[in-house]
């Protein structure tokens, strides 16, 4: 399997136990080399194996200066898409990781994908980012002819509305005068009304129970399925990868 990483934040390079500040290349070299009098480089050059056993093209923060040339480049959202056609042989399996805003990178990512799966949140602003994602999904049709649909959408941290998150954050500060109770009765009203949206646009939507084990993982540098296979995030991811394994 291989993991490729298009976030300048680079969060599944370091979820990977790799530190995006020692990678001497990374997917910004991908995008750079389609930019006049920049050097040649292949995903196959810059591939890491992980302690995990999975391949990473590492991300780094340089990707965020590399968005502006690729405005001026020809065939810019098919770079990513023509780089993979040349790896894909060599695994079953290639994930690609997009940032969470609009941009070159997301739609480098969506084009190149056969299959697109979205993450939503607990908060408001997944419901703000459904909106904007089905707005995208129409322009890329529109602009580049590409027929681009997520087929299955995660539904993260459903189940602990006390989340520290920005939303929580955000709706304290307007409702605080309610009470606790009945902050939580905001959520779970906003929870609702995301999860209702989410299954009218969605085929297969899946729950991710709020699991402390998570963020662990992350900072060991493991998968989830490696660090701790019994808990239930993992449980969770489990079922879900055993209906992407049916996409095949």
């Amino acid at each position: 399997m291989l993991v490729i990483d298009t976030d300048p934040q680079a969060n599944a390079t370091s979820g990977l136990g790799i530190n995006p500040l020692t990678c001497k290349e990374s997917i910004y070299d991908i995008y750079m080399s389609n930019v006049a009098d920049f050097p040649y480089m292949s995903l196959k050059e810059i591939i890491l194996e992980t302690k995990s056993g999975i391949d990473l093209v590492p991300s780094s923060l340089d990707l965020v200066g590399a968005e502006p040339f690729l405005y001026e480049t020809e065939g810019r959202f098919e770079i990513l898409k023509i780089a993979t056609e040349k790896i894909k042989e060599n695994y079953d399996w290639i994930l690609i990781d997009t940032p969470p805003s609009m941009g070159q990178f997301v739609l480098n990512g969506l084009i190149a994908a056969d299959h697109i799966v979205v993450t939503f949140d607990a908060g408001v602003f997944g419901l703000h980012g459904l909106t904007a994602l089905l707005e995208i999904f129409n322009d890329i049709r529109e602009y580049t002819g590409y027929q681009v649909n997520a087929e299955m959408a995660i539904l993260t941290r459903w189940d602990n509305p006390e989340i520290e998150n920005e939303f929580w954050e955000r709706l304290l500060n307007l409702i605080r005068k309610r009470g606790k109770k009945e902050l939580n009765k905001e959520v779970v009203s906003l929870q609702s009304e995301i999860e209702t949206e989410v299954r009218r646009q969605f085929k297969g939507v899946y729950y991710i129970p709020y699991d402390p084990l998570i963020p662990k993982s992350q900072q060991v540098g493991l998968p989830l399925e490696q660090f701790a296979q019994e808990s239930p995030g993992a449980l969770a991811y489990k079922k879900i990868t055993e209906n992407i394994v049916r996409w095949q």
